[in-house]
């Protein structure tokens, strides 16, 4: 029921559905990585309670990766998450002409980290691609791309050509 209502858009009913599937299944690792992307979604809707529920979502990840800690999607998430904040921390430092918060790298770091894992566990080179562009995005809206590639090349030992 869940994934019928993700699919037609329908973001809170989707989570409520993943809501009660935990009460039968809190031991799944799937639940808890649907749960933590409903909330991802639903960060993106209500910016007023977003890091409630950016934090909502990686500890719905976290959880997945507790339970099944080869699940390579929760790790794909938990990685988003981090990006997500990170981010908004920049966003937040550049449009006030303020000085980016330290977390802000925080963020990025950890979400590098655990896109490492995406690709330890599943080493799909399609995959590949779709993990870089939010890393990408973080590094040009940081205007530190040509600083920060080689070291992001030679992290994830990524060919220039992904870019």
């Amino acid at each position: 029921m869940g994934l019928a209502q993700e699919q037609l858009g329908q973001t809170k009913d989707a989570l409520a559905a993943f809501l009660k599937a935990e009460e039968t299944a809190p031991q799944s690792e799937i639940v808890q990585f649907f749960l933590g992307r409903e909330y991802l979604f639903l960060a993106e809707f209500e910016p007023d309670r977003q890091e409630e529920l950016w934090q909502k979502a990686e500890d719905a990840f976290l959880k997945s990766i507790a339970l099944d800690d080869q699940y390579a999607k929760a790790y794909l998430g938990l990685g988003s998450v981090y990006m997500k904040r990170s981010a908004e921390l920049l966003d937040t430092a550049m449009t006030s002409k303020q000085a980016v918060d330290p977390q802000s790298l925080q963020f990025a770091e950890q979400g590098i980290e655990t896109y490492k894992k995406v690709l330890e566990l599943n080493p799909d080179p399609d995959k590949l691609r779709i993990l870089i562009r939010p890393l990408r995005n973080w590094l040009w809206e940081a205007r530190i791309a040509k600083r920060a590639q080689p070291c992001l090349y030679r992290e994830m030992q990524i060919r220039p050509g992904c870019f």
